[in-house]
């Protein structure tokens, strides 16, 4: 994770160079680790650098050298970089191609990003939970409202 709040869960795109270092540097000092994840809810705006959205293709062209560059690392090969985690139920990222800001589709967009950016993808993260306490609503089928009634309202949102 690049930071917080302003700083953005990654950086802005002239900056991935020198997070490309800090990523090195702390795989390389972090003895036992196997599984990174690169970013945080890059479609949630409390995770953009200086409030510019990330789109799947700033994502894909931050994850790809990230990922060569930890594979690359003599005891990393066979390292497990895995995908941020898109924020469930949350419409407030559009770009073209998104105009409803619909989550899943900015999901599938990363993975397509970075498979056309020639990258790989070796794992992938999930958020999902329920809108209350009830241990039952990890059931759920309830379904949201409109224009998103497809999806799921709680735990199975994934």
């Amino acid at each position: 994770n690049h930071g917080y709040g302003r700083a953005g869960t990654i950086p802005r795109m002239e900056y991935y160079a020198s997070f490309a270092q800090r990523v090195r540097n702390w795989v390389e000092a972090s003895a036992g680790c196997k599984i990174w994840i690169i970013g945080n809810e890059t479609n949630h705006p409390q995770e953009r650098p200086d409030g510019q959205v990330i789109t799947p293709y700033m994502y894909a062209k931050c994850f790809n050298p990230f990922r060569d560059e930890i594979h690359s690392l003599p005891g990393h090969e066979d390292d497990q970089v895995t995908l941020a985690a898109v924020a469930p139920w949350n419409s407030q990222t559009t770009y073209p191609g998104n105009h409803s800001g619909d989550w899943i589709h900015y999901f599938t967009s990363m993975m397509r990003s970075i498979r056309e950016l020639g990258g790989h993808i070796d794992a992938i993260s999930l958020h999902t939970y329920t809108h209350g306490t009830e241990p039952q609503l990890v059931f759920s089928n309830a379904k949201m409202g409109p224009p998103f009634q497809q999806y799921h309202f709680h735990f199975r949102a994934y």
